[in-house]
């Protein structure tokens, strides 16, 4: 894969454009020196040929090919229409009814055919979701070694002996000191 391959971030339902908007930032942010890797997929037209950082666009919109589809859905499309050489297609993140609740993501690793479960997937908090992807992909961690470090609410934030600090602005997240208090 090259290093310049994007990662899908695929809406299930209406995500407000404010919520995306901080999450990209935010992953950006937490990522600083690394290169942008997220994509926005709206709708299921030349997905490699728009393909462009989440940074570089401007997403508003109230319907998508992909409201209502399941994940499942996405993976017969991404294995009909992506190559894998500018968009991943074995690698990506979901926006659904959780990600409104607390700007979280779901990142979606596709299994081999022969596997009896499609996919294995594990819910990140948006500062993670810029590198997380990329290092599933590159077999730097796989999905079951964050799974093993998500917190209670089931949802990685650095891992259970890392203490989580927050670095973007301020919404529904505490660090786990302000929570403790």
């Amino acid at each position: 894969m090259d290093d310049e391959v994007l990662y899908p971030l695929v809406c299930l339902q209406f995500i407000p454009h404010y919520i995306l908007t901080h999450i990209i930032v935010t992953a950006y942010r937490r990522s600083f020196f690394s290169p942008h890797y997220l994509y926005v997929l709206e709708d299921d037209d030349n997905i490699e040929g728009d393909a462009t950082s989440a940074l570089n666009t401007h997403y508003e919109y109230d319907t998508s090919t992909f409201h209502g589809k399941t994940i499942d859905d996405i993976i017969c499309l991404f294995r009909e229409r992506v190559t894998g050489k500018k968009v991943a297609m074995n690698v990506f993140y979901i926006a659904d009814d959780q990600t409104i609740r607390d700007h979280s993501l779901l990142l979606v690793q596709v299994q081999p055919k022969e596997k009896v479960k499609s996919f294995l997937s594990v819910r990140l908090a948006c500062e993670f979701v810029n590198l997380m992807a990329r290092s599933i992909s590159y077999h730097e961690g796989s999905i079951q070694d964050i799974q093993n470090e998500v917190d209670d609410d089931g949802v990685y934030r650095g891992g259970r002996k890392d203490p989580y600090t927050y670095c973007g602005i301020r919404t529904l997240y505490l660090d786990k000191q302000d929570a403790l208090e």
